[in-house]
């Protein structure tokens, strides 16, 4: 054991103040005048209790555990860019490990003596393999979905073989989830993010974004990969712009990675598609025009192919065609100018008949210029509605989505 550092000295680092939050997610009372080491008495009380800590150690998978392990035994250092850093991390912030400032990662003594002598071992890894499961699980159901069905979050959970949980153990599991660490709350039937609880414009926001989407069930795999990454970078489009970054670009692997992570954040959290591809190009110093047909190629089909929370879970290139319900009619667009036209005209018949018209949906606006009085007169600007398959306005003789359309 390495015994170089115990829980209550790791609660002695930190200001009162920090601390006295630290007992308020631990749900604990009557603590603000309490002296400093009187409340880091009472938070390592609640803490290290063994029943406590078994239930915050099980939200590790294997490797987490693994690392753990290790910490007890010999300080972990860790190099620059070394993924088991981020694990390590996670763990400093769960407050069972500690990373000083060479970056070694250590295990707190105490609570690995507490998980050595007081837990039931057997027990305690058959409940950790289904408890870790569900956090990571619960996971995509706060970035993906924000509210989410039981129903949903069991059919999640048993993407994986052989788990078959029913509702009754996720809500034994769920209900000794760590207070300080759970951001969802079951009410009902649902799981829901904290941040749409009380907040009426963020969930009026994503009701309406997400409207009547069904919900992407991710493999296991991929919900494994969410956990531990923030973003699913094995995707094929990604793939593709990394062996861009790499061959063409001459980054190094671990400066394509993270700047393929800072878009998916971006691409995810940000309302500004424009600005993000404003800064994805602004990353880039390009030596010639092949380059930036390379990137342009890439790039939205790697937006296209990117999970947003507003689609639940799905990326926009695969999400469903909506199946029509019995007595639904579909909604016509046009393709063409001359079909705008037409079926402008036979609307108020089309309506009759249950159908509805979108004029503008394939409709794309393009600016146009003219001279009215001459070449020496003011160029005079409007905007003109082109269809794909329309005339390209460029003069080009193809049709408009086989053209310009197509950029």
């Amino acid at each position: 054991m390495g015994g170089l550092l115990t829980f209550r000295e790791k609660m002695d680092m930190y200001d009162k103040e920090s601390l006295k939050v630290f007992a308020a997610d631990l749900w604990l009372r009557k603590v603000s005048q309490l002296k400093k080491e009187d409340l880091i008495e009472r938070i390592a009380e609640k803490f290290l209790n063994p029943e406590n800590l078994f239930y915050r150690l099980a939200l590790l998978d294997d490797t987490a555990m693994g690392l753990l392990k290790a910490g007890s035994e010999n300080p972990m250092e860790f190099s620059l860019g070394d993924s088991s850093f981020d694990l390590a991390c996670t763990l400093n912030e769960m407050e069972v490990g500690s990373i000083d400032e060479r970056r070694r990662f250590i295990t707190l003594s105490d609570v690995w003596e507490i998980c050595e002598k007081e837990f039931d071992h057997e027990k305690f890894e058959i409940y950790r393999e289904r408890a870790s499961w569900v956090w990571k699980c619960l996971r995509w159901t706060e970035y993906m979905y924000g509210y989410t069905p039981e129903d949903i979050f069991l059919k999640l959970i048993n993407t994986k073989k052989k788990m078959h949980m029913t509702s009754e153990e996720l809500r034994e599991i769920f209900g000794h989830f760590p207070e300080d660490m759970l951001s969802t709350l079951c009410i009902e039937d649902a799981y829901i993010e904290r941040n749409y609880i009380g907040n009426k414009n963020a969930s009026e926001a994503l009701r309406r974004a997400q409207g009547d989407k069904d919900f992407y069930i991710p493999s296991a795999d991929e919900v494994d990969e969410y956990y531990r990454t923030g973003a699913l970078l094995s995707h094929k489009p990604y793939q593709e712009m990394r062996k861009f970054l790499v061959g063409d670009m001459e980054m190094d692997e671990d400066e394509a990675e993270d700047l393929l992570l800072d878009l998916w954040d971006k691409l995810t959290m940000e309302n500004d598609p424009h600005g993000v591809m404003r800064w994805f190009w602004d990353q880039f110093e390009f030596t010639d025009e092949a380059q930036v047909k390379k990137v342009v190629s890439l790039y939205m089909p790697l937006c296209n192919g990117t999970n947003l929370l507003v689609n639940r879970g799905y990326a926009p290139a695969d999400m469903p065609r909506p199946v029509l319900k019995p007595g639904q009619m579909p909604t016509i667009v046009p393709g063409s100018s001359n079909a705008a036209q037409m079926l402008s005209e036979a609307m108020p018949e089309l309506k009759k008949m249950g159908f509805s018209v979108d004029l503008d949906a394939n409709a794309t606006s393009v600016p146009v210029f003219g001279m009215s009085n001459g070449v020496n007169s003011p160029v005079q600007t409007a905007q003109k509605k082109i269809y794909p398959n329309d005339p390209c306005p460029c003069g080009s003789g193809k049709k408009y989505k086989k053209c310009c359309g197509r950029k």
